[in-house]
């Protein structure tokens, strides 16, 4: 009788090659000089490669403009120590579509004498998909696709770390309240979706629009200097009046660092303005302290 302890797969190129091609993870095999000489069925189902197109060859043929050189050197670094390395890297199927495998290399020794390496691979493009598309639903509001304030508040911590001017205007719709009352929340929810499709085409490129929350809006304004700034904030001043013929609306504006030297305290002060503004009876976007 044949039993498990009979398996001798060191006495069985062709059984351990077999077994190998079973493993639902990529698996490479290079020699010391790390050419490839071994490709299972799963790498070739991955990158599209086959054992004869690699045979001979670097596994840089995967890498592509997007690989991080960094995570290549690290690679590299550690394979010149002769010491275990893991990494994840994007690299490219033989189509060019991008693959981010999560790469674990070893190197074998033979009586001291090191032989091969053999590189387990598994591919994480769809986790990382996943895991992008929710961080991305963490900084995004549901109900207009803008920055949510989760993003406000990185992108303000950002701007406090790179000290360049900015301008913040703070918008808040006038009577929602009124508005969900009588007409319905559904009417309520399409003016904060209408006031949101208007800032952000009116953004330039460099300003991005966020919903904080219920009907308050902010647009930050970010420029290269501070002459740049004063025209833009001129600029977004004659957009916001014509807006305000269409759409009932409160707005204030700061700059950073005129109006104050800490970032949340420029948010303070545009939203101190955009209340002056609420309070008043004239209409004007109120830029300056009363």
């Amino acid at each position: 009788m044949t039993g498990v302890f009979d398996l001798n797969v060191e006495d069985d190129p062709a059984l351990l090659r077999l077994i190998l091609a079973q493993v639902h993870l990529g698996v490479v095999v290079t020699n010391a000089r790390r050419r490839i000489v071994y490709v299972n069925s799963t790498f070739t189902q991955e990158t599209g490669y086959t054992l004869a197109e690699v045979a001979g060859r670097s596994c840089s043929l995967l890498q592509g403009p997007g690989t991080d050189p960094a995570d290549v050197q690290a690679i590299r670094d550690a394979l010149n120590a002769q010491a275990p390395v893991q990494r994840t890297l994007l690299n490219y199927r033989k189509n060019g579509q991008e693959l981010l495998y999560r790469v674990n290399i070893t190197p074998v020794f033979q009586d001291g004498v090191l032989r091969c390496f053999i590189g387990i691979q598994q591919d994480v493009t769809l986790l990382h998909q996943v895991q992008q598309a929710l961080e991305r639903a963490a900084l995004t509001d549901s109900l207009t696709g803008l920055s949510n304030r989760r993003a406000f508040d990185v992108k303000l911590d950002e701007n406090q770390k790179a000290h360049k001017p900015f301008a913040l205007i703070v918008a808040d719709l006038n009577n929602l309240k009124q508005v969900n009352d009588r007409q319905g929340h559904i009417a309520g929810d399409e003016l904060i979706q209408r006031l949101a499709r208007h800032l952000e085409d009116l953004c330039d490129p460099g300003d991005r629009a966020f919903r904080l929350g219920g009907d308050e809006f902010v647009v930050l304004i970010n420029c290269e200097g501070p002459t740049v700034l004063e025209a833009r904030v001129t600029k977004w001043q004659m957009k916001l009046a014509e807006l305000q013929r269409s759409v009932p609306l409160s707005v204030g504006m700061a700059c950073f660092p005129d109006d104050h030297p800490d970032v949340w305290g420029v948010f303070r002060e545009a939203d101190r303005r955009m209340y002056l503004h609420k309070a008043s009876t004239q209409g004007a976007l109120s830029t300056q302290p009363r």
